[in-house]
């Protein structure tokens, strides 16, 4: 263990967490659990995630991997349980911070991945039976409960680019549960009915972002099937918009270039002024990683279209200059032209600095900009980049920013001996969400 533990004395579960695996680890010297290179062999985890729990800078122990150090080093129990004691205390003191969140069953959601795919689950199970509910309901809502929705929704929006997702998923959870009857009701009611189905739509857009923040597309497109039918319901043009850029996200991500593409322009027949400006950079994107000069049109259109004094809506933060100068550098950089990418990235970061709470997934994102443009001329530099990316998104798993993080460091594996390009390995291995075998 570290010998400065001073930043333990205020968190004696976690103290004891490490105290207890470092003596577990010693009393098995000699076997094959005395050593990391051991316990890899004997749980199946990589080496750099057993270590990474070993260390007193922060609590990374997932309950899989507890149970299987558990087992290992033959604690009958005692990792898991001392595991679970130092999260709670970790989200105890978060509470004092910051107030409870609560997951979909009432309990308070753990910083844990698990944990948040089965709230998503859960989630993505209530918002499919809510259909099934029209009629069920006795009251009708008022135009106060309708108000109620609204400002819900406009909160859960505005704090979405600068909350962890953990703990808005939490938030959103209970929201859900609350307006649930209403929203019942709302279906229910011809005065009300269209002003509900947009608040369910906006709702059930929220848990298609987290859900793509996870990673998990499969979830996210099941939310998106929801949103189109609470928008064919109202009639409503921004949740078509917020729709196509998120199936365009989806397609970008999986590589399917053509389709994003596609969704991108699809959403701009909708002509939702809050969204053109981001479906035009979509749009850029597409055609920048197809190798396409049109993207150049698309980023010329982008810029006239952005909008920066516009409240958050749900299908996204607003779309700033600082966004725009990010995208318009990785299109670039797609393209070959990374002298004019490198200064819209050192723009948009200024930009961003000069911000109350800018979003950290767009910070996080142009720091890889960075690490993209210079990936083949500067291995190390382009891995340092990355490393501040990750360093923004810390306990924060945010599967945009892994996505390109995994990419530049698949292109840097030559160059693992190189100290930043080490680090950035050393970073991937320790996050659940990356493929292991990047890593291994």
């Amino acid at each position: 263990m570290s010998s400065d533990q001073a930043h333990l004395s205020d968190r004696p579960a976690f103290a004891a967490l490490l105290a207890l695996l470092h003596e577990r680890k010693e009393a098995c010297k000699g076997t094959p659990g005395g050593s990391f290179r051991g316990l890899e062999t004997l749980t199946g985890f990589n080496r750099s995630q057993i270590e990474a729990a070993f260390r007193d800078r922060k609590l990374a122990l997932s309950v899989k991997l507890a149970r299987a150090l558990d087992e290992a080093l033959d604690a009958g129990g005692r990792i898991v349980a001392a595991r679970n004691a130092a999260y709670r205390e970790q989200r105890e003191a978060r509470d004092r911070a910051y107030g409870p969140v609560a997951s979909a069953s009432g309990e308070v959601a753990e910083e844990d991945e698990t944990n948040r795919r089965e709230v998503l689950e859960t989630l993505a199970a209530g918002a499919s039976l809510l259909a099934e509910r029209i009629g069920a309901s006795r009251r009708g809502p008022t135009s106060g409960d309708l108000y109620a929705a609204y400002r819900i929704v406009a909160d859960l929006s505005a704090r979405y680019p600068t909350t962890p997702h953990d703990e808005l998923l939490g938030d959103v959870a209970r929201e859900w549960r609350r307006a649930e009857d209403l929203l019942a009701d709302g279906w229910r009611s011809d005065r009300y009915r269209e002003g509900y189905q947009l608040v369910a739509g906006q709702l059930t857009y929220l848990l298609s972002r987290l859900a793509f923040n996870m990673g998990d597309y499969r979830k996210t497109a099941a939310f998106l099937g929801l949103v189109e039918e609470h928008a064919n319901a109202c009639d409503d043009p921004s949740l078509r918009s917020a729709c196509a850029t998120m199936w365009s996200s989806i397609f970008f991500y999986e590589g399917n270039y053509p389709a994003a593409l596609r969704a991108a322009r699809e959403g701009l027949r909708h002509r939702h002024a809050y969204d053109v400006a981001r479906l035009h950079s979509y749009a850029a994107r597409a055609l920048a990683a197809l190798g396409d000069d049109e993207a150049l049109y698309e980023l010329d259109r982008m810029d006239a279209a952005v909008r920066s004094d516009a409240a958050p809506e749900a299908s996204a933060e607003p779309f700033l200059v600082e966004d725009a100068q990010g995208m318009r550098a990785i299109s670039l950089a797609r393209l070959g032209r990374v002298d004019e990418a490198l200064p819209l990235v050192d723009a948009s970061l200024a930009g961003y600095a000069r911000l109350a709470r800018p979003s950290f997934e767009s910070v996080a994102n142009t720091h890889l900009v960075r690490g993209w443009a210079l990936m083949r001329a500067d291995p190390a530099e382009a891995a340092a980049s990355v490393n501040r990316g990750l360093a923004v998104i810390d306990g924060r798993p945010t599967h945009t920013v892994l996505h390109r993080a995994v990419e530049i460091a698949s292109t840097l594996r030559a160059h693992r001996a190189t100290g930043p390009v080490a680090e950035l390995f050393d970073r991937l291995a320790v996050t659940r969400l990356v493929p292991r075998e990047l890593t291994a």
